[in-house]
């Protein structure tokens, strides 16, 4: 997208600086007192701190230094034209101090869709700001429409993802937590997973083209990895999937569970999934994986395991593509080395008015409480239309879509580019002495980040991030703006009340 060289050789200013120079010979500065110029740039910058800002344009630096040295407390995002222009400047100018300045991104216009959700974090930022260096505008000015697309996707994106933090920062803080206090139960000592590899897998999602397909996966010849949408679904068509993955941390997910459970049946629970769901595996004896995600506190997590000399595969890492299970289950295959993989049910739409197989637990609860005048047909065009939808015809069947399903098919398409890995045992069954090593390594670890906090001091970057989230739902629930160290303080309490800590402490 942006590759060719924005910059031409470098002139002297009088003060005797450098001063980077366009390639149509216009200075990016005042080649009478660059630094002067610098100064200006950040005095007319309006920034609330600690928010969060995108320059774009970088040039040698000195506007970027002097709107930190003004705003030290804001987190600042500085992107150039393409990877070649930075490499340029690197050569031209010292660009070193910015680079090792921990409150500042540098990045290309291209790398904008990441860079932005990855540093503006709206409960500690508040605030966000775009700035651009005049010349630099005036010469990319052909250019800025696209920028200011990509930072309207990456606004999206942040606010998308603030919005889930919002609503369900509390239910995976606990989630994890619980769900490594039954890490502690399941048996320490049992064989790691392998799946077989060889023959056909199949992914089994509860779209409504599943009800098609049940012959397919009847026979011995496929092993099936349901999502847990599908899983009763299937159950009821003498189907018994080898792995049910589930990551809803939601108390309806358990529905998928409460009828019946085969007992050759393997769960993959990722970590935030509904911890009812992994104890009523275990209480059967059935085996439990759990998996990774991104969640901070996940991720804090498996970083201590690699600290503790734990294999690599104890935690896999699982792409769940903004919330989709059938993503997530087509992705454990894929770790897990299974290939070639069939799938099923993965419509990410609305088939012929109908939005789920026959079978799921929808079915059970739309048509158990149907009336004369609510009927099951009712409560199914309610869930099918309540936002905005788009109808089509794909492959002769008209089908009903949404901007979230759609999202969920393009995840779905870019992880089947994806290459397969070679066999991967999973090992979560030995789980237990790592979690409760955690525990207490993470309760003294929130508690001294406290006190930082409580002294004014920064917290550490590692700790404070698994709490964000937590943090994000604390905002959406008080009016007024929560701090560092009243973050922190909601997750000693509430990390102390889910692993039990607190009871133990008081019982000797």
């Amino acid at each position: 997208m942006f590759t060719e060289l924005s910059y031409g050789e470098p002139m002297l200013s009088r003060s005797g600086l450098a001063v980077p120079v366009f390639r149509d010979g216009r200075a990016m500065y005042s080649l009478y007192d660059p630094r002067r110029d610098a100064e200006i740039f950040a005095s007319q910058a309006e920034l609330n701190e600690p928010g969060c800002a995108l320059v774009v344009g970088i040039g040698d630096g000195s506007h970027i230094a002097a709107l930190h040295r003004r705003y030290p407390k804001t987190r600042l995002i500085a992107a150039e034209y393409s990877r070649a222009d930075i490499d340029f400047l690197y050569s031209h100018f010292d660009l070193s101090e910015l680079a090792k300045n921990p409150a500042v991104v540098l990045c290309t216009i291209n790398d904008l869709l990441q860079a932005i959700p990855d540093s503006f974090i709206p409960v500690l930022h508040g605030s966000f700001l775009v700035l651009y260096q005049r010349a630099w505008r005036n010469f990319h000015a052909q250019d800025c429409e696209k920028i200011e697309e990509a930072i309207f996707f990456a606004l999206e994106k942040v606010k998308n993802d603030y919005a889930a933090q919002g609503m369900f920062g509390k239910i995976w803080h606990r989630n994890i937590l619980q769900n490594l206090q039954t890490a502690l139960t399941l048996p320490p000592c049992r064989e790691p997973v392998f799946l077989p590899v060889e023959g056909e897998t199949c992914i089994a999602a509860a779209g409504p083209s599943l009800d098609r397909a049940t012959g397919m996966l009847a026979g011995e010849r496929c092993r099936v990895i349901a999502a847990d949408t599908a899983y009763p679904a299937l159950l009821r068509r003498g189907v018994a999937p080898l792995v049910a993955y589930t990551i809803d941390g939601q108390i309806h997910s358990v529905r998928h569970f409460m009828r019946s459970i085969d007992p050759r049946t393997v769960l993959a629970a990722d970590l935030c999934c509904n911890p009812v769901i992994p104890r009523l595996f275990a209480a059967k004896g059935n085996r439990v994986i759990f998996t990774g995600n991104r969640h901070p506190l996940c991720r804090l997590f498996a970083r201590y395991l690699q600290r503790s000399g734990a294999p690599d595969s104890l935690l896999p890492e699982i792409d769940a593509g903004s919330g989709a299970v059938a993503i997530a289950a087509y992705d454990f295959a894929r770790k897990a080395g299974c290939r070639p993989v069939a799938v099923f049910g993965a419509d990410f739409a609305y088939i012929n008015g109908k939005p789920y197989a026959s079978g799921t637990y929808f079915e059970e609860m739309f048509h158990g409480a149907s009336t004369r005048i609510d009927t099951a047909e009712t409560r199914y065009t309610a869930l099918m239309y309540r936002g905005k939808t788009r109808t089509e015809k794909r492959e002769g069947r008209r089908i009903i879509t949404t901007p979230l399903l759609d999202s969920y098919r393009e995840s779905f398409q870019e992880l089947q580019k994806k290459v397969f890995a070679g066999q991967n045992p999973f090992h979560s069954g030995v789980l237990a002495p790592y979690s409760e090593g955690f525990f207490d390594w993470y309760l003294k670890a929130l508690k001294e980040n406290l006190e930082r906090a409580k002294e004014g001091k920064a917290p550490d970057a590692e700790i404070l991030a698994s709490c964000l989230p937590l943090g994000a739902w604390k905002a959406g629930k008080n009016p007024a703006k929560p701090n560092v160290f009243s973050i922190l303080k909601l997750a000693y309490n509430l990390t102390e009340r889910y692993t039990k800590r607190q009871y133990e402490s008081k019982n000797g």
